[in-house]
């Protein structure tokens, strides 16, 4: 699905506003935002202005696409996977992680997936296509069910979310 696309559907569902004029790359938070993400904990000033110059706290949305291959997105891991069947920590995960094709084995229950198919918690995430949300701190925030819901239902396929810190 060509990236334009999730971006005029976040345009419509009202979680993103118009384009920065800092990088026509990046959206502004639409008048949905804050209905859209639900964020953990704190309140958050998210500045609803048209126009990044004014806004206090910046916040922007960027859709990215990979093109065929499949990505690992990541920041700084500080926790190793767990197995998705019997939970067991990997080991030898961080060599893997230079390619998101690259498998993992679980010598315990003996699961044996690529990447993308462990628990990483929501510190890393794997995929072609991605919706960043700048400003937004690691473990902050995390997308509601209507959002995931309609990406769902635009793409056919399951959206899931990690927290990077870069």
């Amino acid at each position: 699905m060509a990236p334009s696309v999730i971006r005029e559907h976040l345009v419509e569902l009202g979680m993103a506003g118009g384009v920065s004029r800092q990088d026509s790359s990046l959206y502004l938070p639409g008048p949905a935002f804050m209905t859209l993400i639900s964020f953990l904990g704190c309140s958050p000033s998210v500045s609803m202005a048209a126009d990044d110059d004014q806004a206090l706290n910046p916040y922007f949305i960027e859709v990215t696409d990979s093109g065929d291959s499949i990505v690992a997105i990541c920041g700084a891991l500080r926790r190793a996977p767990r197995c998705p069947q019997c939970k067991r920590v990997a080991t030898d995960w961080n060599d893997a992680l230079a390619t998101a094709n690259t498998g993992l084995f679980c010598a315990q229950c003996r699961f044996d997936s690529q990447l993308s198919g462990w628990d990483w918690r929501h510190q890393s995430g794997f995929g072609r296509q991605w919706i960043n949300i700048w400003g937004v701190h690691e473990g902050e925030a995390v997308p509601g069910e209507k959002l995931l819901e309609s990406l769902h239902k635009l793409s056919g396929l399951v959206w899931n979310y990690a927290w990077c810190r870069q």
